[in-house]
């Protein structure tokens, strides 16, 4: 069988499996690379991300990357930064239907330090994150906000050099939280989890088969 076809058969297995995990767990994860956009290009008040839930502010500089840095921040190779001639190294998103909890993984060259902070929706601003080191460094990070909160936007930001954010995960904010509908990534039971990850290994099993007997 072809690399082409392994492949295929890999990436069929991959997107029904987090498909599932994000509708077991209510969580949205964004890998960056679901837009199909080109490395380099400018997010700034572009709607690539909407399906994921993800909004860019028109003075944020953010640009979707592809390079090999962002392997060790999500696993994908796909991340977001901010340009190299913004003046500042702020960056970020906002959440569209906002947000109770966020995680991120994250890598920094040439720099000393990364910071996250959060907006809410009530205004006040929160930084939840400061990691220290020299010249490179990766890492995660998870926070949940406090009762009562919304989180509006997560801003990332350092001294000198590049940082960058490969993947973000995080928890759209329910009907209790905002009084409106959240819209989709409804948890599901144990028992339909299980059957629809049964039903993903079968299905992956039979495209492999019939594809090897094709080649």
């Amino acid at each position: 069988m072809s690399f082409l076809n392994t492949r295929a058969v890999v990436a069929l297995v991959a997107t029904v499996v987090a498909l599932g995990a994000n509708l077991h767990a209510g969580t949205v994860t964004v890998n960056f690379s679901e837009s199909g956009e080109p490395n380099g290009t400018l997010l700034d008040g572009t709607s690539y991300f909407a399906a994921q839930g993800l909004a860019f502010d028109n003075d944020d500089y953010t640009v979707l990357t592809s390079n090999p840095l962002f392997l060790l921040a999500g696993g994908d190779g796909w991340g977001i930064r901010t340009t190299v001639t913004a003046p500042d190294k702020d960056f970020g998103v906002r959440f569209v239907n906002g947000a109770t909890s966020v995680a991120f993984d994250w890598v920094a060259v040439f720099s000393n330090d990364f910071v996250a902070t959060v907006l809410y929706t009530s205004g006040t601003v929160q930084q939840i994150y400061h990691a220290q080191f020299q010249y490179f460094a990766f890492g995660s990070f998870q926070f949940d906000a406090p009762a009562n909160q919304i989180i509006d936007r997560i801003r990332f930001h350092d001294g000198p050099g590049v940082v960058g954010v490969g993947r973000l995960s995080y928890m759209p904010a329910s009907s209790e939280d905002t009084g409106s509908v959240e819209v989709g990534h409804t948890p599901l039971p144990e028992a339909a989890w299980a059957g629809m990850s049964l039903l993903a290994a079968l299905g992956a099993v039979r495209f492999y088969r019939l594809r090897r007997a094709r080649d």
